[in-house]
């Protein structure tokens, strides 16, 4: 059964060429190595790899961060401009076919 992240805001770490997705873990276990499905519409989904679960610290408290790396500055330009956030992301361990 996949997990369910809800999605708050997302940021981009250029330096590091990282893509940070912050929020909460609805349901289920989030762990490096497994697979955010982030949909575009009811045919098309993007799948990014987990990097790494971190906290992320706000002014109002933390969240978590569940973060990915990207191949160069396109790619994380376009992960920035789909302004994740206010949403539900399903997580799927990718050892699973």
């Amino acid at each position: 059964m996949p997990a369910v992240f809800n999605a708050t805001a997302s940021f981009a770490i250029p330096s590091r060429r990282m893509f940070v997705i912050s929020g909460d873990i609805v349901s289920g276990i989030v762990t490096k190595g497994m697979t955010m499905k982030i949909r575009m519409n009811s045919g098309l989904a993007v799948a990014l790899p987990i990097e790494s679960v971190e906290f992320v610290k706000k002014i109002e408290g933390s969240e978590l961060g569940l973060t990915t790396i990207c191949s160069d500055a396109d790619e994380l330009s376009l992960l920035q401009g789909l302004n994740i956030g206010g949403e539900q992301i399903e997580i799927e361990d990718s050892a699973k076919p």
